[in-house]
């Protein structure tokens, strides 16, 4: 069974197996530290307490301002998730993500991919190992 909501920025859409896909609408243009925190807010009220693995993915292609990529991971932007996984919409937006990522160390695994199918594949191996984790710490 999925749970969905839909906001006037975001689809929302949580499945069983512990993902949560945001699917930014195409008449989000720019995202600025105003609606980067609505957002987080948003996806917060939606999920509850239950820690997540997300998928984000896009309708259009958005603008985030730097005010609002250091919010999405800082603490507060980070908050209740496990891992995310980022589907580009093109390779200039794949590349740009891919370098911006990997110049910081983050509290969990961020990764970004050209094709949704491998973002869900590598959601569903965060979601295994973090169990396999869980059993271990037993």
């Amino acid at each position: 069974m999925t749970k969905e909501l839909e906001t006037p920025s975001v689809i929302y859409r949580q499945y069983d197996n512990g993902i949560l896909r945001a699917t930014y609408r195409e008449s989000v243009r720019v995202v600025n530290i105003h609606l980067a925190r609505q957002i987080v807010s948003e996806r917060l009220a939606f999920q509850g307490s239950m820690m997540c693995h997300l998928l984000v993915t896009e309708l259009g292609e958005a603008t985030y301002l730097p005010d609002a990529r250091r919010y999405f991971i800082s603490a507060d932007g980070l908050k209740n998730l496990s891992s995310i996984a980022i589907v580009a919409n093109s390779w200039i937006t794949y590349a740009t993500a891919s370098f911006m990522i990997s110049m910081r160390r983050f509290p969990i695994p961020i990764r970004i991919f050209l094709n949704e199918n491998d973002a869900w594949e590598w959601l569903l191996l965060q979601i295994q190992i973090e169990k396999m984790e869980m059993e271990y710490a037993r």
